[in-house]
C-alpha cells in the first residue's frame, strides 16, 4: 500500500521534516514509497513500517557491493519519536515510529500488530 494513500497526515508531516532537514533526495522517493510490512516487536508504543526500496540494484551493487545499514536519521519530530533508516545506497527502508498513536491507528487498519508474550 502507498504511504501516502495509508498514512496521509503522516505523509506531509514527514514532508515537512524532510524539507525542513534539507533532505531532498529522500523527498524526491516519498511520493511513490509502498509500505512493505510493520514490526513485529509488539511494544504497545511502537508503529514502526518497512518500506519497499524504489530504485532496483544492479548486478554489482547487489552481489558485490551488497545491501547494508546506512544511517539513521532523526527526523525530530514534534510528536513521539521519528527515525528513518536508509541503507548504503540512500534508499528509504524504514520509518521507526515510537509513541504515536495516530499513525497506529491508521497502521493496524492494514497491518495487523504482531501480539508477542514477554516475560
Amino acid at each position: 500500500m502507498k504511504f501516502i494513500r495509508l498514512l496521509p497526515e503522516f505523509y506531509r508531516e514527514v514532508e515537512r521534516l524532510f524539507r525542513q532537514q534539507d533532505l531532498k533526495n529522500l523527498l524526491e522517493q516519498l511520493p511513490d514509497l509502498e509500505i512493505s510490512g510493520r514490526c513485529n516487536c509488539g511494544d504497545s508504543f511502537c508503529s514502526t513500517f518497512y518500506v519497499k526500496p524504489l530504485r532496483q540494484l544492479n548486478v554489482v551493487e547487489e552481489n558485490i557491493i551488497g545491501v547494508k545499514q546506512g544511517k539513521t536519521i532523526d527526523l525530530r519530530a514534534e510528536n513521539g519519536m521519528v527515525n528513518i533508516d536508509i541503507d548504503n545506497f540512500d534508499r528509504l527502508t524504514t520509518f521507526e515510529v515510537l509513541f504515536r498513536p495516530d499513525v497506529e491507528q491508521e497502521l493496524t487498519k492494514v497491518f495487523m500488530r504482531k501480539r508477542i508474550n514477554k516475560r
